[in-house]
């Protein structure tokens, strides 16, 4: 699942809408698209990356 509106979002995933107000106000706006990293298919294939989460 990508981007869906929170009205759509599975109640196991509502803890995300605080997150994302939250990170929001201090993350960069994304405003041009960027090559892709270089450790993103190793991350993709990682499960339960909330704990790993730096706020």
């Amino acid at each position: 699942m990508a981007i869906v509106e929170a009205k759509d979002l599975p109640e196991d995933q509502l803890h995300w809408i605080e997150i994302n107000e939250s990170l929001s106000r201090s993350w960069p706006l994304i405003v041009r698209r960027k090559s892709v990293a270089p450790e993103a298919e190793k991350w993709a294939k990682v499960q339960n990356k909330f704990p790993l989460l730096e706020r």
